[in-house]
């Protein structure tokens, strides 16, 4: 498989890695989450709507790092340079996570065991939730595509939240 990659990249002439594109999005990904955690610990904003909108904003940003920024540093594909790769990966630790931690779990737990049930934790989920048609089914699964958004937007709204309750309490 890797031969056919490196195949369509040579054909097409195409590089591995990341460009100014690239770059112009980590910018724009860090922007859309540190600028509205900003505004929001400068305590100028007091209208709850505002605020709110502001934590969706700073989501949107948290999931475009995590899902566009730091997956490609983490496998070596944002830069040639692999001192680029390991430190832009590091934008994983500014969303709370921890890049070792995922640099293991994803590129060794997950990419080794893709989709094996009981193996690949990125399909290992809690019972309200069913993520493989091997997975046993319960009778709510039915409607996760109805509360699934539901709890991932109450999931990162109570995340930023208690970040917030933090930093004032400092």
């Amino acid at each position: 498989m890797r031969t056919r990659v490196d195949d369509y990249f040579n054909r097409n002439n195409k590089s591995k890695y990341g460009n100014g594109n690239m770059v112009v999005k980590t910018i724009f990904m860090l922007s859309i989450y540190f600028i509205p955690l900003i505004t929001i610990t400068t305590g100028i904003v007091a209208s709850p709507l505002l605020l709110f909108v502001l934590y969706i904003i700073s989501g949107l940003g948290m999931a475009g790092i995590g899902m566009g920024v730091m997956h490609d540093a983490i496998h070596g594909s944002y830069s040639k340079n692999r001192t680029v790769n390991k430190y832009v990966g590091y934008t994983m630790n500014l969303i709370g996570a921890n890049a070792s931690v995922w640099k293991i779990q994803h590129n060794v737990l997950h990419h080794t065991y893709t989709n094996i049930d009981d193996v690949d934790d990125d399909i290992n989920a809690p019972i309200f939730l069913r993520f493989s048609p091997h997975a046993k089914r319960y009778w709510l699964h039915r409607f996760q595509y109805i509360y699934m958004d539901f709890l991932r937007l109450i999931y990162h709204f109570m995340d930023y939240c208690e970040r917030f309750c933090k930093n004032k309490s400092l």
